[in-house]
């Protein structure tokens, strides 16, 4: 939903190596947000809240923090999209413009967040017990792009390649996209599933007959 809100290519998500001119910016229009999030999260997220409005078994510690976490998760995937339409305007404005300093720094912007997105996204369906490493791993590059970026951007502030309104609408965007990422990445952290689930899963699976 965040590709298809900011023309990022989804495609592209599960390649070993992103092809530059898939990422490039696309000048088409993109796809409404809000509309998104009416029509694949914000229904989701009431059904789950109705689901675990009906739960009348006793609930053991591991299965009550499994719901309230996939409550959070569902949260925090409306707090992006929600992010993504704010990010929506201005980037899909700037990159449409004529090649300049500020529709490069938007360029970077885009291109981070995509890498961001194919990390998670690699992340959550890795298998192993180096999933928090990695998230850790990714919080520090994240950090390190945003100290970067700032500082380049108070640079071409005093070499006068961006005017102050410029550099504000650029923070801003880089403060929407930072919420994005801490969004998805919290989605993520919320979204581990107890193994007592995981084991009646993969139960109700062996009890599938395979069809002839």
């Amino acid at each position: 939903m965040i590709c298809q809100a900011l023309r990022l290519p989804a495609s592209q998500l599960t390649a070993a190596r992103p092809d530059e001119a898939g990422v490039a910016p696309d000048p088409g229009t993109c796809v409404d947000a809000e509309l998104l999030c009416q029509q694949r999260v914000k229904g989701v997220y009431g059904d789950l809240l109705a689901f675990m409005s009906r739960l009348e078994l006793p609930l053991d510690e591991e299965h009550r923090r499994f719901w309230t976490g996939s409550q959070m998760a569902a949260l925090q995937m409306v707090n992006a999209v929600k992010d993504a339409k704010h990010l929506q305007k201005n980037l899909g404005q700037r990159l449409q413009g004529p090649d300049s300093p500020v529709r490069a720094a938007y360029v970077d912007l885009r291109r981070h967040l995509f890498g961001q997105i194919r990390a998670l996204r690699a992340i959550a369906l890795a298998d192993g017990d180096d999933g928090a490493s990695r998230l850790r791993d990714l919080d520090r590059k994240a950090a390190a792009f945003d100290a970067r970026f700032r500082t380049r951007l108070f640079e071409q502030v005093r070499a006068g390649r961006f005017d102050a309104l410029e550099a504000g609408s650029l923070l801003n965007d880089h403060g929407y996209v930072e919420r994005i990422y801490r969004s998805l990445r919290q989605a993520l952290a919320f979204a581990e599933e107890p193994d007592s689930l995981q084991r009646l899963r993969r139960l109700a699976g062996d009890a599938v007959p395979e069809r002839a």
